[in-house]
């Protein structure tokens, strides 16, 4: 995204230069009748524009690569391993990653069998002081 931001700003510098520089050349020529060249110019503008062109594509392209991976990560429905926080499947039993038995939380209540979050010190359900298993 770098390259097409500073590809995008050289363009228009480049497109900005060459009808600023058309524009003066052509006033010039004008007053004193001198032979005005204005093909350097139109090839400064051209080209200015092409670069600039191709720009705003590799900024989209890359915005787009961005877009893509915030949302996949946002729309994967599958839950985090409350151990280690790799993501399990629906049917994982144990963690492939870390061998957590998913099947048991990590802060149970000793007293409802409650399973609590992690950072909870306190029950949920029934309000217990939790022994916090270490991770």
């Amino acid at each position: 995204m770098t390259l097409g931001a500073v590809g995008l700003i050289v363009g228009g510098v480049m497109v900005s230069s060459g009808f600023i520089g058309f524009i003066s050349g052509a006033m010039n020529s004008f007053g004193s009748f001198n032979p005005f060249n204005p093909i350097p110019y139109f090839l400064l503008i051209l080209s200015g524009g092409g670069i600039a062109g191709v720009s705003v594509y590799v900024l989209l392209a890359g915005l787009a690569i961005v877009v893509v991976g915030v949302t996949t990560n946002f729309l994967d429905g599958r839950t985090k391993c409350p151990k280690c926080g790799d993501k399990i499947d629906s049917d994982e039993m144990i963690c492939s990653h870390c061998g957590y038995d998913l099947r048991k939380g990590i802060n149970n209540c000793p007293k409802c069998g409650y399973d609590n979050q992690p950072e909870d010190e306190y029950c949920r359900k029934c309000g217990e002081k939790l022994h916090i298993t270490s991770h």
